[in-house]
């Protein structure tokens, strides 16, 4: 993979300087076909239905290139008027591996190529799946409302609204991955801020150069709990219901008013969905050939034939199995998955022990500063402190835990959004390599490897690196280091703050700010042969 976008690289940076023509666009994106970017690794010939999905973003880059040529007097005007105005938009979808991501990559360089850099805005419905396109989330991106749209928290206000079309004002196209995942009244919300940024009303997803991907046979949409849970075999909803009120159900819960809105909203998805024409089905798996693509699709249809089941039956692992002392297995680190809050957190700091005296390596514990409103301080009593202090859960601390073990080398997992554009976001996996410690702190001439040593005050940053990354921060983003320290990765993350609300008493509240670092442990373990 890394080789591949090395290629793409340098393919995109030889070309030639764009001269204005009716035809060009087409041609850069047949030299793009013909570098071999879009070919299959067996057989070294072009993926087809890759190259008809370029050829269609291409054939849309071509016409609105020639309008903006046009009217910068770069290119005759005559016969402009002429031009189709066809649907800007393409399904593609297709089975994990068969390519999907690749076209993206290509079409996005052809785009920035001609139209400029940040001509591509690039989202997904998760955090995980955004950071892997190195875009960010349907949400943030398109402005999404929790509710509906035409709800009062739905609306955008006249500053939200100048801030959304002044970040959607390079944009030529839009690409939306694991389209699957969106449902139906997410797709029409889309669309309408999409209008709204771009000021076109009269076009799907403001006449930009659209790509929804994915593919229906994975994950399905969330679905609120006040709609039906049957789909169609596009994976939307093609029922609702209405809910019926009960007294035990939550004040908050949606009135029959807010229901009639958010059906509306599903429907008009639905017909939005039915509207879009232009559909390519990938089927050639890229990233696994052979038997191994074969035996996937027999999994994913879920009818296995006689030699793929006798494949996958030598694929099961038996005691002392060899393929256990292997790559990935043989790998420094071993992943604990757990499911409940309060292991995971005994877990991690268990592991970061063991980690630290078979390392011979201090350990320091991060203890998350706790501060009331003003108002406040005389509620917020010490047993209400030692509870907050107590929960693990970190979704009801806004994902700033109450304790952070660290010792240099810990690999850590990210749950801020720093820079979008270098991935650095929720999920992103990164290795301490140094704490900044504040000059408050005292600290002792001497540690003892793995004896928790807990800080009295937070640190001033930590300095992270992003596993696998290419990109270099310019040295006034980074502390002093010794020359000799590779900056691919490596940035600064700073205390962040989250604002919690704990009960008093019956409808008696209190504000706590919390100080912390967005950062939770990787559940893995260093083992020492």
């Amino acid at each position: 993979d890394r080789k591949w976008k090395q290629r793409l690289r340098e393919f995109t940076s030889n070309l030639p300087v764009v001269v204005p023509s009716r035809t060009v666009v087409m041609e850069v994106a047949s030299q793009y076909i013909s570098s071999g970017l879009l070919n299959i690794p067996d057989t070294n010939g072009i993926n087809v239905k890759a190259a008809r999905a370029l050829l269609f973003i291409a054939s849309r880059l071509q016409q609105y290139m020639t309008l903006r040529w046009a009217s910068d007097g770069n290119l005759d005007g005559e016969g402009i008027s002429n031009l189709r105005q066809e649907q800007q938009v393409l399904i593609l979808i297709g089975p994990g591996g068969t390519g999907k991501t690749t076209i993206l990559r290509v079409a996005e360089a052809l785009i920035d190529y001609f139209a400029g850099p940040e001509s591509v805005r690039k989202m997904a419905i998760s955090n995980t799946a955004a950071r892997l396109l190195k875009g960010d989330t349907l949400h943030a991106l398109a402005k999404l409302p929790l509710a509906d749209l035409q709800h009062g928290m739905g609306r955008l206000s006249s500053a939200v609204l100048k801030r959304h079309r002044e970040r959607w004002k390079s944009a030529h196209a839009m690409f939306l991955d694991e389209i699957s995942m969106v449902s139906p009244d997410q797709l029409i919300q889309a669309d309408i801020r999409l209008q709204q940024a771009k000021g076109d009303t009269d076009h799907p997803f403001g006449h930009l150069i659209s790509v929804l991907s994915g593919d229906f046979l994975q994950l399905p949409p969330v679905l609120k709990k006040t709609r039906a849970t049957k789909c169609d075999a596009a994976g939307f909803v093609t029922k609702t219901r209405t809910h019926r009120r009960t007294d035990d159900d939550d004040e908050d819960e949606d009135t029959d008013e807010d229901l009639e809105l958010a059906h509306s909203e599903v429907r008009q998805g639905l017909e939005l969905w039915r509207s879009l024409e232009n559909v390519i089905s990938l089927q050639t798996n890229i990233r696994a050939p052979g038997i191994l693509s074969r035996l996937l699709s027999e999994m994913r249809s879920g009818h296995f034939t006689d030699d793929g089941w006798r494949l996958l039956l030598s694929r099961a692992m038996t005691p002392n199995d060899a393929r256990l002392r292997q790559a990935p297995f043989d790998d420094a680190y071993i992943r604990y998955l757990v499911h409940r809050h309060s292991v995971r957190h005994r877990q991690s700091f268990a592991n970061a022990v063991a980690a630290c005296r078979a390392n011979g390596k201090a350990l320091f514990v991060v203890q998350a500063a706790d501060a009331a409103h003003e108002d406040d301080e005389a509620a917020f009593s010490d047993g209400m402190r030692r509870d907050l202090l107590e929960q693990t859960n970190p979704r009801h601390t806004k994902m700033l835990p109450s304790f952070l073990p660290l010792y240099n080398g810990m690999r850590l997992s990210l749950y801020s959004k720093d820079c979008v554009r270098f991935g650095l976001m929720n999920g992103c996996e990164c290795i301490l390599e140094k704490i900044v410690f504040s000059d408050l702190e005292d600290l002792p001439d001497t540690l003892v490897a793995g004896e928790p040593y807990a800080l009295r005050y937070l640190p001033v940053s930590l300095l992270l690196r992003a596993v696998d990354a290419s990109w270099s921060l310019v040295g006034s983003n980074l502390p002093r280091l010794p020359a000799a320290i590779p900056r691919n990765g490596l940035f600064q993350l700073r205390p962040a703050q989250a604002h919690l609300r704990r009960k008093v008493e019956k409808d008696h509240f209190i504000n706590i700010r919390r100080s912390q670092f967005a950062t939770l442990p990787s559940d893995t373990k260093v083992v020492t042969m």
